[in-house]
């Protein structure tokens, strides 16, 4: 079976659209029966600012809230607001809390205002000993005793400035497994990715034919893989993650030159300071004795090691004048270097230029792609 690849956020956002996949998603997220679901009015996705510097791209992504009644355990119903949020790049972190940082600003559309649940589903992997899904559950702690609270009911106060948190490592996922969860999850798996990354290629054992859940996803991905628009959206993808993969390594190039001539800077200068303290020493101690040779000779020895250390160990016979003149040439190779980091930076700054110039027409392609949002 072929399916659209659900990495991509078009086809996330093909699926979360179907009102009951979404509910039978996030239950399974959440390990807890989800009764009612509501879509929250909003923005479907968002540009998030990123870039080099004072140079700034933008990157996609994809979040949607829900209205949600949740059953626990114990058979308590309870409302809560369920924030789900998609992206690619671990830079979206940065996103990700600021967004969360807008839900506890913003005045609440009901008193008193819904817990909090997040939902991160992320398009790279986090700490390699992390499994593919974490859940982070809040515990309320005695805090003279450390013990655990029991018997209490939840407090609204505490309710409303903590919550709880469910991440999706979709590099890490592989297998079908035998849970609920990763039957669910399966869907994403990579390692069944095609040499077009747009598409997954399935086996029959790997579609879970006894888990109707499953098989409506796989129904909605099956469609979505011949849908048109769909596959232009995920070509788009792809020429956005390659103007920001070209932004990076311009960066780390950049870098990378910073600290090359910074280090060969501070190796000149060490090496001249020690050359000129050479020189005083030598000056300064006539050969009186035999202790006093030696102690010339091992100067001698320091300064051959320092000329060696400048690869010039032909200039340990050279006057005062020719150390000078080393010196000047020295210099006069450090202008160089500045000037041809000029350079370099102008053909960078150039560079970013035209990626940025690239970006903002591929944002614009998108953003006729994105179907206007459901007024409230």
């Amino acid at each position: 079976m072929r399916i659209a690849n659900p990495i991509y956020d078009s086809v996330f956002k093909h699926l979360m659209e179907d009102r009951e996949i979404a509910q039978g998603l996030i239950s399974r997220l959440l390990g807890v029966p989800v009764l009612e679901l509501t879509p929250q009015p909003q923005e479907i996705t968002e540009r998030a600012a990123i870039g080099l510097g004072d140079s700034a791209g933008h990157m996609r992504v994809y979040r949607i809230d829900f209205s949600a009644i949740v059953q626990t355990a114990d058979g308590r119903q309870h409302r809560v607001l369920i924030e789900l949020q998609k992206a690619g790049r671990s830079e979206a972190a940065g996103r990700f809390r600021t967004y969360l940082g807008r839900h506890y600003a913003m005045p609440p559309r009901v008193q008193p205002p819904l817990p909090i649940i997040a939902i991160y589903i992320l398009g790279f992997a986090l700490n390699e000993a992390l499994p593919p899904v974490i859940k982070v559950k809040r515990q309320y702690l005695n805090g003279v005793t450390g013990a655990p609270v029991t018997g209490a009911q939840p407090e609204p106060f505490i309710e409303n400035f903590t919550h709880d948190a469910v991440l999706v490592q979709i590099p890490e996922i592989e297998g079908t497994g035998d849970t609920d969860i990763e039957r669910a999850l399966a869907i994403f798996d990579q390692t069944h990715r095609e040499q077009d990354p747009h598409y997954l290629q399935l086996s029959p054992d790997e579609t879970a034919p006894h888990d109707p859940f499953v098989q409506k996803m796989l129904r909605t991905l099956l469609a979505a893989a011949s849908d048109a628009e769909t596959q232009k959206q995920m070509a788009v993808e792809d020429e956005v993650v390659d103007i920001f993969e070209r932004l990076d390594a311009a960066e780390r190039a950049t870098m990378a030159e910073r600290k090359l001539r910074e280090a060969e800077s501070l190796l000149k200068e060490q090496a001249l300071v020690k050359l000129a303290a050479a020189e005083a020493r030598l000056s300064a101690s006539p050969a009186a004795s035999d202790a006093e040779t030696q102690k010339q000779m091992a100067v001698e020895d320091e300064v051959v090691d320092i000329f060696e250390r400048l690869d010039a160990a032909e200039r340990a016979t050279m006057t005062e004048r020719q150390l000078r003149e080393a010196e000047r040439k020295l210099l006069e190779a450090e202008r160089e270097l500045r000037e041809e980091a000029h350079r370099n930076a102008e053909a960078e700054r150039l560079l970013k230029e035209q990626a940025l110039a690239e970006l903002a027409a591929l944002q614009a392609r998108l953003a006729s792609l994105d179907p206007p949002p459901a007024s409230g």
